[in-house]
């Protein structure tokens, strides 16, 4: 039976000193029921769309904005047409098949000072289906989107103020010294063959570091349309990106060859070079397509994973070599005349 000298107490402690601590039972009660009440007064009551809060069977919830901001729909999902995991209203490409950046690199300065005086600068060689592109016009779209984080950029450029095109249609240029749009000042675009063109972005005071390193994806369209046809993207993983010796700057380069992609047999017609595609995991050969060009189904030995996406081309040696990717880790090369003892498939 508790004494009337500890009644309303849970325990009683006694310590070395003869001091005694007693932890009030009647306090403990009133500490525990105020820290309900507040739990409760945060938690919803009941778990709807529209409350700003993702749940369950939810992709996005933006509170009142849903239906409204051309992210969020008014049952809670996401407005993603290519499935990238970016609204279309801040994707750069939406299509659901965009063409993927050869050799790209991107570079902010100015991040190791307050945001505001940043400068960005993208290159990269963009390869599309078709032929017709005049962004003079048309004009252009941009988008900078780090994992987990959204958007760092999300520019448009519309045609006509700020462009010049040149009469022979194989060049555009863009400049606006105050960079109204997104804080981008300087865009060319130049046709180097028929369907591959070289891009060079510049901004200023912007506010463009990333809150890491990577991953990062650059969204771009030659239109102002995101769905359009005309565009692409490059993805930086996280072990490309890094700060220069003096922390001043961040670069994001593509991921070195897994491939060599000189062959030991000299082919005058042999022009081979790496793209970066993808999560910058995979190679191809771009291989000179007099000799043959097609699909790699039917080529004796060729053995195709499944899910490979592949093409194939051959030299005036009859040398022919397939590049293909799989779940953007594996390459696949087929040799037309292999070596002794040698696979005419090798997957890397």
């Amino acid at each position: 039976m508790t004494s009337p000298a500890h009644a309303g107490y849970l325990a009683s402690r006694l310590h070395r000193d003869g001091t005694m601590t007693r932890i009030n039972l009647r306090w403990l009660r009133g500490a525990l029921l105020a820290a309900g009440l507040i739990l409760a007064a945060r938690a919803p009551a009941t778990a709807a769309c529209g409350n700003g809060i993702l749940e369950i069977n939810e992709s996005c919830d933006d509170g009142d904005s849903n239906g409204r901001d051309g992210c969020c729909t008014t049952n809670c999902q996401l407005v993603d047409s290519d499935r990238d995991g970016i609204c279309d209203s801040l994707d750069g490409c939406s299509s659901p098949n965009p063409a993927l950046v050869d050799a790209p690199r991107f570079t902010v300065g100015g991040v190791s000072t307050p945001a505001g005086d940043d400068t960005l600068r993208f290159t990269g060689l963009l390869t599309l289906e078709s032929t017709s592109v005049d962004p003079a016009s048309r004009g252009m779209r941009i988008t900078v989107t780090q994992a987990f984080v959204g958007p760092i950029l999300a520019a448009v450029i519309p045609g006509g103020n700020g462009w010049t095109a040149r009469a022979e249609g194989d060049a555009w240029s863009y400049h606006d010294p105050l960079g109204s749009n997104g804080g981008i000042t300087r865009i060319v675009v130049r046709r180097k063959w028929s369907t591959t063109f070289v891009l060079r972005i510049e901004g200023r005071r912007g506010a463009y570091a990333p809150a890491y390193r990577g991953p990062l994806t650059v969204s771009l369209a030659l239109d102002a349309d995101p769905a359009a046809a005309a565009c692409g993207v490059a993805r930086f993983s996280m072990s490309r990106c890094g700060p220069s010796t003096s922390g001043r700057t961040l670069r994001c380069d593509p991921v070195p060859p897994l491939v060599p992609c000189r062959d030991s047999r000299p082919d005058p017609l042999l022009e081979c070079e790496i793209r970066n595609v993808a999560s910058a995991e995979e190679a191809y050969f771009v291989v000179h397509e007099t000799y043959y060009s097609g699909s790699c189904d039917g080529l004796p030995g060729f053995d195709a994973p499944a899910g490979l996406s592949c093409t194939a081309a051959g030299t005036s040696l009859g040398f022919s070599v397939a590049a293909a990717h799989v779940a953007g880790t594996e390459v696949c090369i087929w040799d037309s005349n292999p070596a002794a003892g040698t696979p005419q498939m090798r997957c890397i």
